[in-house]
């Protein structure tokens, strides 16, 4: 299209400046016979050409190759508005036919131009505003909202409009909407999107190198335990899901339904339930399992132990399955208050697990801050943040070895800084300024000792200590000697 109009502009331009008559010569005194000659082409005509095409050229996103040839147009109407008023009548013709070829190519491309730029706008626009949309009925917990607003998305805009990050929100709120598989087609298709480029742990990394090649530590130590925590996390839901895994294996070797088996007009499990069993589904699949298999029922006794048993692997989402299947049985009301009270042992060992858990995590993220701190030579920073748990043995032995290492950098430092101001004190002739530096040297040393009692660098403070106060007696002395 441009090429069609740089050379419409050079092949209409030649005929119009060859038919461009040489000027003719006028008398001074106008004849008073001549008349005032009317422009071949009308000015306002061209005008608005003129205003069109500076318009063009004010507007944002207009590459420069459009530029040029708007301002190229531009001068050619100028041209064509001088000729208009100069070039007698046969000319009017030629000039006419370029007029409007000029017209409607500039019209026409520049247009579609404008026409393009606005027929993208809208639908972009309402893209982002369905995506921000969907954003917020997730994080509300609106998860039906979300698969319908997803739904919207697809039939607007197709099938691609379901982006990787969309589709993440997309599969969780069908699975938790119990459109179990339409979930899996969804998540397998987001997570084969996500598996051809990187992840976000692996964006995280690269934006906390970022900021250290930016010699930004503090936010690169901030995106790193970000990740850390999220990295946790991630292996806390892996751990749950294999437990599951491994249990839900053990119960099918235990308590094997097979055709031969099943009573008769019972269907597989399959297709008796979906894959979500609720609690009323599965008591009624305990009680199809318990006649198939002709095993008799557990006691009360024998169900607890094994809730024990399961409680000491952490196993709290079976435990608490098999709590719950056996109280549809027939039981005393003893019995059922029994069940009632391992049920709430269960919630309660399972709280205290996680917030075990998360202050591992919480322990473990201050005592890698604390190292850095260490290596910035910021122990004060650093002894703050290691506060040894009582409840992990372990990482209370790790966060006491640290912290005692902390407190004796801290003290080698602050021993040689008193060190440096005992010699200047030694080389000081004046009494005043000797005093005054031994008096600092003191009381240095002597803060570490009350700030860190149980220091075991505490018998060297106090041999320092005493050698000050000897040099402080003898200066003291000998300025009484003196008066």
């Amino acid at each position: 299209m441009k090429k069609t109009i740089i050379c419409l502009l050079t092949l209409l331009m030649i005929p119009a400046i060859a038919c461009v008559h040489a000027p003719e010569i006028r008398p001074l005194v106008p004849d008073a016979g001549q008349t005032k000659t009317t422009p071949l082409i009308a000015s306002k005509a061209i005008e608005d050409k003129v205003r069109f095409l500076n318009g063009i050229l004010k507007q944002d996103g207009i590459s420069e190759e459009d530029k040029k040839i708007a301002r190229q147009l531009l001068n050619t109407y100028t041209e064509l508005k001088k000729l208009s008023t100069a070039s007698a009548a046969h000319d009017s013709g030629v000039l006419q036919d370029l007029f409007y070829v000029l017209a409607t190519v500039d019209e026409k491309y520049f247009s579609g131009i404008q026409k393009k730029d606005q027929d993208f706008s809208k639908p972009m626009a309402l893209f982002s505003i369905k995506r921000h949309d969907i954003l917020d009925a997730y994080l509300s917990g609106d998860y039906n909202e979300v698969v319908s607003l997803c739904k919207e998305l697809k039939h607007f805009f197709g099938p691609d409009a379901i982006t990787p990050g969309i589709g993440i929100l997309y599969a969780v709120s069908l699975a938790n909407t119990q459109m179990t598989d339409e979930a899996i087609a969804v998540g397998e298709e987001t997570a084969r999107q996500f598996e051809t480029g990187p992840d976000l742990v692996y964006l995280r990394i690269k934006i906390a190198e970022s900021y250290l090649q930016q010699m930004n530590k503090e936010k690169a130590t901030a995106v790193y335990e970000k990740l850390a925590d999220t990295l946790d996390e991630q292996q806390i839901a892996v751990k749950t899901l294999s437990n599951k895994i491994a249990e839900l294996e053990r119960q099918a070797e235990a308590q094997p339904i097979t055709d031969v088996n099943r009573p008769e007009g019972t269907a597989p499990a399959s297709e008796n339930h979906p894959q979500d069993v609720t609690e009323t589904l599965q008591k009624e699949e305990n009680q199809i399992s318990t006649e198939a298999t002709g095993e008799e029922v557990k006691s009360v006794d024998e169900v607890l132990e094994e809730v024990e048993k399961l409680l000491e692997k952490n196993m709290f989402s079976e435990a608490r399955d098999l709590l719950i299947s056996y109280s549809g049985k027939d039981l005393s009301p003893r019995e059922a208050e029994v069940l009632r009270q391992a049920l709430g042992k269960v919630e309660f060992a399972e709280e205290n697990y996680l917030e075990e858990k998360l202050s591992r995590i919480s322990i473990k993220k201050d005592t890698e801050q604390a190292r850095r701190l260490m290596e910035e030579d910021r122990y004060e920073e650093a002894i703050s943040k290691l506060e040894p748990p009582e409840s992990d043995q372990e990482a209370n032995r790790e966060v006491q070895e640290l912290k005692q290492f902390a407190v004796e950098k801290l003290i080698d430092r602050e021993r040689n800084k008193a060190a440096k101001l005992f010699l200047t004190a030694k080389e000081t002739q004046d009494p005043v300024k000797k005093e005054k530096y031994l008096m600092d040297v003191h009381s240095i040393l002597n803060s570490l000792i009350i700030n860190y009692p149980s220091s075991p660098l505490n018998e060297k403070l106090k041999s320092n200590i005493k050698i000050v106060e000897e040099e402080l007696a003898k200066l003291r002395n000998g300025a009484a000697t003196n008066h």
